[in-house]
């Protein structure tokens, strides 16, 4: 009788089919976007600078042609750089003035300029393609070299072969000539990879999304608690109380809770660009905001809120930027990117740790989706009440 009644309970055969949705949508969600990177690298913006106007006219030339992704010309090293630093771009390609001398007279050398404080994929993305361009400019540049020593040598044994008669010392000179070009040095242009924003480079991989992971789930489980015990209780307070009480512990919750994780930086020594101060700031708006807008799904949809959250969760995190850049990303993907609030968080964070520039766009546009949240929250309680209203 008992195990018949367990059979018929729908909440408990959910748990079957609910990890069998779950496996299909997450699938259907990062299959496609991992698949669509090879097709969207040319998204990618890169500048060059080119300080040499000889044989650096002609490199250039050579990396616009191959090169897969977008390269965009500059005429000033610190205005790329101000770019880079922005986020503009994602590499600095610098040819120095002193180029065609040095293919003369020593090793010349191309600056690659890579920011660290960027997706592992797009950084290593970079890294790589600075090594392919060199490759690609030593292979272009050993032909070069040997095509015109080849043409000069061929022309000179033709003249002598047309002066005198068939010789054989002469012959072999020709074939260890030959044999000599084999061996120009092939690494003729050197790579030089300079990486800023290089702290926690053993974190880069894994610490913004930790971060967003850690303040998300942390405001889901709060929000979901509460919302159980309030309704295990059956708390007779009107709705406008509970709303109160609501905000009073999501701000108590948004400035104790950061500092849990301001505690894990400085036990591990984790070194951030712009000081504590300002990333607890941050994590504390950020985690206000996400509470309220998980509040939001919780009003409206009670449990099942839930699972529309953590579908949520999922989609912002390859919307977001935290693990692939948006440029990459397929492009259903990113038109719901500026309208998702976790996509100012990882412009923020990612400010926060590593570059040290201003997050007053982030912090703004995250207090714009809080306060929206908490409009509709207002509506929703005004409603509740008119309808208990109306009820009684």
């Amino acid at each position: 009788m008992h195990m018949k009644t367990l059979l018929k309970n729908k909440r408990l055969m959910l748990g079957i089919f609910i990890p069998v949705v779950f496996a299909l949508g997450l699938l259907y969600l990062y299959l496609p976007a991992f698949n669509g990177i090879e097709d969207n690298i040319e998204k990618i913006n890169v500048i060059i600078v080119n300080n040499d106007k000889e044989i650096g006219t002609e490199i250039t030339n050579q990396i616009e042609t191959n090169a897969p992704f977008n390269l965009v010309e500059e005429t000033s090293i610190d205005e790329a750089m101000n770019q880079l630093k922005e986020k503009k771009v994602h590499m600095v390609i610098e040819i120095p003035n002193d180029f065609t001398a040095s293919i003369q007279g020593g090793k010349p050398v191309i600056n690659f300029t890579i920011d660290e404080a960027r997706q592992p994929t797009i950084d290593s993305a970079m890294e790589k393609a600075a090594e392919e361009i060199t490759q690609l400019l030593n292979e272009n540049m050993y032909k070069m070299k040997k095509g015109k020593i080849t043409s000069g040598i061929e022309e000179f044994y033709t003249e002598m072969e047309d002066e005198m008669s068939v010789n054989k010392p002469l012959q072999q000179s020709k074939e260890i000539v030959g044999h000599s070009l084999d061996s120009l040095d092939y690494t003729s242009i050197n790579s030089n990879i300079v990486k800023i924003n290089e702290n926690n480079n053993s974190l880069n991989n894994v610490l913004p999304l930790l971060i967003f992971l850690t303040l998300f789930v942390s405001a889901l489980i709060r929000t979901f608690l509460y919302e159980k015990e309030v309704n295990l209780v059956k708390v007779e307070s009107p709705s406008w109380q509970i709303l109160w009480h609501k905000q009073f512990l999501n701000i108590l919750s948004a400035i104790l809770y950061p500092l849990a994780i301001l505690l894990i930086f400085y036990s591990f020594n984790i070194e951030i660009a712009t000081g504590y101060g300002v990333l607890w700031v941050f994590l504390s708006v950020a985690f206000f905001m996400f509470s309220l807008f998980i509040q939001v799904f919780i009003d409206l949809f009670s449990t099942k809120g839930v699972g529309f959250l953590i579908l949520l969760l999922l989609v912002q995190i390859l919307t977001s930027g935290i693990v692939l850049p948006i440029e990459l990303v397929t492009k259903y993907y990113t038109w719901i990117s500026p309208f998702l609030p976790a996509t100012y968080f990882t412009k923020g964070i990612y400010t926060v740790i590593y570059s040290g520039s201003s997050i007053g766009n982030a912090l703004f546009v995250m207090t714009v989706f809080g306060m929206g949240a908490f409009i509709v929250s207002l509506i929703y309680t005004t409603i509740k009440n008119k309808r208990i209203e109306f009820e009684n």
